[in-house]
């Protein structure tokens, strides 16, 4: 993706100015404060997304598909936690070739309230992604790291959004510096509906989907 620093930095700058829009009233039935080593958070840690997925690739040679993705958060201490995600297609290339897409990353991270409903969150690890045909002359298939800095807002007590960075190193491979966001509507306090969109140099992604928390 090209020119990421401007969308960037514009996207830290509009959510570093959102906590002022989102100090909704508490409620006991929300069941999302926790309170810890890390402050009292107005989210919750623990959860599972089912998403159904758009993969839009750059490279004219591999025909538009779609498939799934999913994450899990597990939280250890308060809002500290291990976090995993996958995300899965099966496409062509333009001679016809099966192709299939493999992206999946695990490894600890930990959401810092800085005020209520407003969480900076940062988690990394082992990252692994696949994606070959014999028509590519430089095709994807190893295993790196990454890691993903972001926030939480609460813009109210049934809307909350998600943006951050994630930056990716794969073996071989130059760095990859992508944008994630996510919005969800809660429809009750452990189940939310999801839109997802993530722009990468050489994949966007778009999605609904479903949490549930726990």
């Amino acid at each position: 993706m090209k020119n990421l620093s401007i969308p960037a930095v514009s996207l830290l700058l509009l959510l570093a100015a959102t906590p002022a829009w989102s100090q909704w009233e508490e409620s006991a039935a929300s069941g999302y404060r926790s309170a810890g080593l890390f402050g009292e958070s107005a989210f919750s840690y623990g959860f599972v997304d089912l998403d159904y997925r758009f993969f839009s690739f750059e490279d004219e040679e591999i025909d538009d598909s779609s498939g799934f993705a999913g994450a899990v958060s597990v939280p250890i201490v308060d809002s500290f936690y291990i976090a995993g995600s996958l995300s899965v297609t099966g496409t062509e290339t333009e001679d016809g070739e099966d192709l299939d897409y493999l992206d999946w990353a695990i490894g600890p991270g930990v959401g810092l309230p800085i005020g209520y409903g407003f969480d900076f969150v940062i988690d990394g690890g082992l990252a692994r992604q696949k994606l070959e045909a014999d028509a590519f002359e430089d095709p994807i298939d190893g295993y790196g790291w990454y890691i993903s800095p972001g926030v939480r807002v609460g813009i109210s007590d049934m809307f909350e959004l998600n943006g951050g960075l994630t930056l990716m190193n794969i073996e071989d491979r130059d760095a990859d510096l992508g944008l994630d966001f996510k919005a969800l509507l809660r429809l009750t306090p452990n189940v939310s509906l999801s839109g997802t969109a993530t722009f990468y140099e050489e994949l966007n992604e778009y999605g609904l989907g479903v949490r549930l928390s726990f």
